[in-house]
């Protein structure tokens, strides 16, 4: 191994064969014999591999650009490519533009994460920027630019520790805020809460989007597949359509684009003395509105436009104690008197019968009715003779004649005719002895044994 390494300087250097296949010196960048080793293994594997090399000369700007491009060829929104450029902005500003990708290293990653943290950015948005980055790396593989394992780059257990926001103004908040706006503003805020609309989509309302006759608005969504679709118009939200169109200063094109909007939001809050509320808050206020009236889940993840109905569960129709009693409450009331249970079914709460008494004991079987014991009238049983009809009782009676006891001495007899002289009968409620020798039964109506 020496003879393929030397040292200048105090650094130990070596030759490798390069992707034209000629023998070029390189630096390991290592003093210590052993480390020099393990970094020239690196270099012969690197000019060994195509993809090595190729890692080795591939910028990370290269890599982002493709990304995005990528996220265009699928069609994703503006506002979807906005937010990757954004997220991987920040891995050009800390890693540089000409940044290799063969030097993106699991250590680095985690560097990255630390020197982030350090900045006072949440966890959550690390996450989102790690997810980023993960498939930045996985479309580099894919066009033979990197050569790692993304699995073996991005750690395993970070967490983001997401917390979904719970603000969400009630109806009385927002008359107190509506009242602080100018009539226009208000009308936009008006029309978010009344579609659960997001802000962008609201700005591109269009009065013909209103169709009263069937009760629905088309909201002109472009952030996911089904966000281009038709809200209905409910009682909880049609009058704040309606003051909404009255008070919208478009004639057809409702709105106009709202720059200063939480500006102007938060100051018409603390002037009605509420806590300041996002565009989102309203679309929350708009699911919890329609949750707590008790519609499904599903229902109103379909009327928010979410391709699933995770984020209803989770955050846009989440419920807090009050309002699940309320709710719960109010389907109990739909269920049928039979299947509720009030003070008077309780056990002391009976009126005792005739012949009844009650069942204290622990060992008593319960049977008929609660609190009372097991006795003739509640007893659960084949009905009385009383109760039987003509062809019932015939059948009843054929069946005794034809059931064949075991001896009383503990022998059971073969199958009849052919058995001994002993057997035994039931004739109505009497066990009587057949001998087939003998004069036949008075109740076989005639009939003798051969």
């Amino acid at each position: 191994m020496r003879d393929r390494l030397y040292k200048r300087n105090g650094v130990w250097w070596c030759r490798v064969r390069n992707a034209a296949g000629r023998m070029v010196r390189k630096s390991t960048r290592c003093r210590d014999y052993e480390a020099a080793v393990i970094a020239y293994g690196e270099l012969e594997r690197a000019s060994a591999s195509q993809d090595h090399a190729r890692a080795e000369e591939t910028t990370l700007e290269r890599c982002v650009n493709d990304y995005l491009a990528d996220l265009v060829r699928r069609g994703r929104s503006k506002a979807t490519i906005a937010i990757a450029q954004q997220k991987t902005g920040h891995l050009l500003r800390l890693w540089g533009k000409h940044f290799r990708m063969g030097r993106i290293t699991a250590r680095l990653v985690n560097e990255y994460v630390d020197a982030r943290i350090r900045e006072g950015v949440k966890r959550f948005t690390v996450k989102k920027e790690l997810g980023h980055l993960g498939q930045v790396l996985v479309l580099a593989r894919y066009h033979r630019l990197f050569h790692m394992a993304v699995e073996l780059i991005l750690p395993p257990f970070f967490s983001g520790g997401h917390k979904p926001k719970t603000r969400w103004p009630t109806p009385a908040e927002l008359e107190a805020v509506l009242l602080q706006l100018a009539p226009h503003r208000a009308a936009h805020v008006a029309f978010i809460v009344a579609t659960g609309a997001r802000k962008s989509e609201a700005e591109k309302a269009h009065r013909s989007d209103v169709d009263w006759a069937r009760g629905v608005v088309r909201v002109r969504g472009t952030k996911t597949e089904t966000a281009d679709d038709e809200v209905p118009i409910t009682s909880l939200t049609e009058r704040y359509l309606r003051a909404a169109l009255e008070n919208a200063p478009g004639k057809e094109r409702l709105f106009l684009a709202w720059g200063k909007y939480h500006r102007d939001i938060h100051a018409a809050c603390v002037r009605a003395g509420v806590d300041s509320f996002s565009p989102n808050d309203l679309r929350r206020a708009f699911g919890k509105w329609h949750r707590a009236a008790g519609v499904s889940v599903e229902l109103v993840s379909k009327m928010l436009r979410h391709t699933t109905d995770k984020l209803a569960q989770t955050t846009y129709a989440r419920l807090d104690g009050a309002q699940v009693s309320a709710l719960v409450n109010q389907q109990i009331q739909i269920v049928p008197t039979v299947y509720q249970t009030g003070a008077q079914d309780t056990p002391k709460a009976l009126p005792m019968l005739e012949g009844e008494t009650m069942n204290a004991g622990k060992t008593k079987l319960f049977v008929g009715a609660p609190g009372r014991t097991r006795n003739a009238g509640l007893r659960f049983r084949k009905p009385s003779d009383e109760r039987r009809s003509l062809g019932t009782k015939l059948g009843v009676y054929r069946s005794r004649l034809a059931r064949v006891v075991p001896d009383v001495y503990g022998r059971d007899p073969p199958p009849w005719p052919h058995g001994p002289h002993r057997e035994f009968r039931i004739v109505g409620s009497e066990v009587r002895r057949l001998d087939r020798h003998r004069d036949p039964w008075p109740d076989a109506g005639g009939w003798r044994v051969p």
